[in-house]
């Protein structure tokens, strides 16, 4: 999935100074919240919707469940060499476990995040219909900064890098079949705003 360098920019820098800004006005850790459900702002872009709730399990240490549904659109060309446009439904689903060395449910964050994405088509691509299907596995360690602030305004930048493994395959009413596999290393970069309870 992709977006322009602009809309990137809006998003990004709308996050980051809602994060920071909110950070100096943070309240000393006197409250008890054991819930953050938040979504990403930049996932909207492609477009699709990621949420994650996060649970408190004991003081300085989080779990999550994250989940996310896509729909993109991306050019294709068909046999007569026409440019059509195919849409995708793309499913993401992951964990993480977040360790809060400072505070004991904000602040510094360390931790480790596991995705898993499915990414699909069935519909037809100009004269002929066409399938592709793929799935990848990525796990990788976090290290980014939590905010909770008033009555339970949220937010969280999170950086780190995945290794990635994604299997791939497609093929057409003309029996014609194409797999590709393929592994490395990622950047990875979060940013969400929500509300915690």
């Amino acid at each position: 999935m992709a977006c322009s360098g602009g809309r990137w920019a809006v998003v990004c820098g709308l996050s980051l100074a809602g994060l920071f800004l909110c950070t100096e006005a943070r309240a000393e850790d006197t409250r008890e919240e054991v819930f953050s459900l938040t979504f990403s702002p930049v996932h909207l872009l492609f477009p699709a919707i990621e949420v994650q709730g996060e649970y408190k399990v004991i003081d300085g240490l989080g779990v999550s469940l994250i989940g996310a549904y896509g729909w993109p659109t991306e050019e294709a060309m068909d046999v007569n060499g026409e440019t059509v446009d195919v849409r995708f439904d793309v499913l993401e689903v992951g964990t993480q476990v977040m360790w809060y060395p400072l505070r004991k449910f904000r602040s510094l964050e360390l931790g480790v995040e596991a995705l898993y994405v499915n990414v699909s088509t069935t519909k037809p691509v100009g004269s002929f219909d066409a399938t592709a299907f793929g799935g990848g596995f990525a796990v990788g360690p976090l290290v980014g900064y939590k905010f909770i602030v008033g009555p339970g305004f949220t937010g969280f930048a999170q950086l780190g890098f995945s290794y990635i493994t994604v299997q791939a395959e497609a093929n057409d009413t003309t029996g014609a079949t194409e797999r590709e596999q393929a592994s490395g290393l990622i950047l990875n970069l979060n940013l969400n705003l929500g509300w915690s309870f």
